[in-house]
């Protein structure tokens, strides 16, 4: 909406999902007070200690400290991107659709979907789907 607005195509960049300050790419996906609550329970689900909700520093642990193959970093990039991914389709369901859903019904979609994905990998080794079902 922040490019929009400055291209005046638009009126108004409120962001639908905090309905308060200005949305940009920055702000809806991790300054957003609904943002900050899903992402701050994906880490909290996942028993990792590290928080932000600042994009640099999210993008800098994203590219500098999630490299390798780990299970635990593989599961680390998967929450970073469903995360960022629902938080997208919320807003876009609120915009597009009239439809809002609170931050708990997304982090259970996340939930789902992650669930999903690793428990139905025939090639993921016992030990990482039992480390994740203990979640």
């Amino acid at each position: 909406m922040d490019r929009l607005i400055k291209r005046g195509i638009i009126q108004s960049n409120i962001c639908s999902l905090c309905e308060r300050d200005a949305e940009s790419h920055t702000h809806l996906f991790f300054e957003c007070h609904f943002s900050m609550t899903v992402w701050n329970e994906v880490m909290n689900w996942l028993k990792f200690k590290w928080r932000t909700c600042n994009w640099r520093m999210l993008l800098d642990w994203y590219c500098n400290r999630l490299r390798g193959r780990g299970f635990k970093l593989k599961v680390k990039r998967m929450a970073l991107a469903a995360v960022v991914y629902n938080i997208w389709k919320e807003r876009n369901n609120r915009i597009f659709n009239q439809k809002k859903r609170a931050p708990e019904q997304i982090v259970r979609d996340i939930k789902i979907g992650m669930y999903s994905v690793i428990l139905n990998n025939p090639l993921m080794p016992n030990e990482d789907r039992d480390c994740f079902l203990s979640l």
